[in-house]
């Protein structure tokens, strides 16, 4: 344990952005990453709250309240595993550390977990602040009280792991059975064209969403069109779990939330 956490620490000095020295390059950063915070982050970050609050609002009319914050859920882990994927491949395979930790008398498997551990911390910090902030527009929509968002908590810094343990799994098959993605620069011709895809998808999706029709939405979803969910349940298992527990304040299904999230870390761990 002591080794496991050490290492993490260590691996997180690594993967966080070098000190800058210089005092006006110092004060521009943090102007800047400042004014993004304040006109961007935040925006976005209660922006996702009333999405969940207004789609929890009108679903539960028809009996699906739970719906948004689970179709949330699913898409912020979509996320989760398209941004974490490079991020935790370079830091499996590519880091210039592993040629220096390799010969200490550590466990291989400790420094795989510290590194996904790292990983997981740096990557998804956005993402823990959308989650609090979605649940608690869930639990308004549905006038929830504190203790709803309290056992929230334990999924909101825990919902990552299932995607992650995606991009450790696909990363190491990846590594083992093809010979085609060998250095950083092949990554990094890989990242830009996938970047570019998203962005058009993106682009897209701003058209689609101008004309969405939420109560035609609505309408098909209570009329038992949930292909696309229960494909969903399937990949992420652990999502309704964690839905399911902060609804209906349920410690059975928050102790199986905790259960799938520890099975997927030990076959990612073997």
């Amino acid at each position: 344990m002591n080794s496991y956490l050490a290492l993490t620490k260590l691996f997180m000095k690594t993967i966080a952005m070098s000190t800058i020295t210089d005092k006006k390059k110092r004060f521009m950063f943090y102007l800047l990453l400042s004014l993004v915070v304040i006109f961007i982050f935040i925006p976005f970050v209660l922006s996702c709250g009333i999405f969940v609050y207004a789609a929890t609002d009108n679903l539960k009319e028809v009996g699906y309240s739970t719906i948004g914050l689970e179709f949330f859920c699913i898409v912020l882990s979509i996320f989760t595993f398209t941004f974490s994927f490079n991020v935790l491949l370079n830091q499996l395979y590519f880091s210039e550390d592993i040629e220096h930790i390799l010969p200490f008398p550590v466990n291989q498997q400790v420094v795989l977990l510290s590194k996904f551990t790292a990983c997981f911390i740096a990557e998804n910090i956005m993402e823990f602040l959308m989650l609090i902030v979605s649940v608690i527009g869930y639990c308004l929509a549905l006038h929830l009280g504190i203790k709803h968002i309290l056992i929230s908590l334990v999924g909101v810094f825990t919902l990552p792991i299932v995607p992650m343990v995606y991009c450790g799994i696909i990363s190491m098959l990846l590594m083992n059975f093809t010979k085609f993605i060998k250095n950083k620069e092949t990554i990094r011709k890989i990242s830009i064209v996938f970047l570019l895809f998203i962005m058009i998808m993106f682009v897209n999706s701003i058209g689609y969403l101008q004309k969405f029709d939420f109560d035609k939405y609505i309408v098909d979803f209570a009329l038992g069109n949930h292909r696309v969910l229960n494909v969903m349940r399937v990949i992420f298992p652990h999502i309704y779990l964690f839905v399911d527990s902060v609804t209906n304040f349920s410690i059975v299904s928050l102790l199986l939330y905790l259960l799938v999230n520890f099975i997927y870390i030990v076959i990612f761990y073997r």
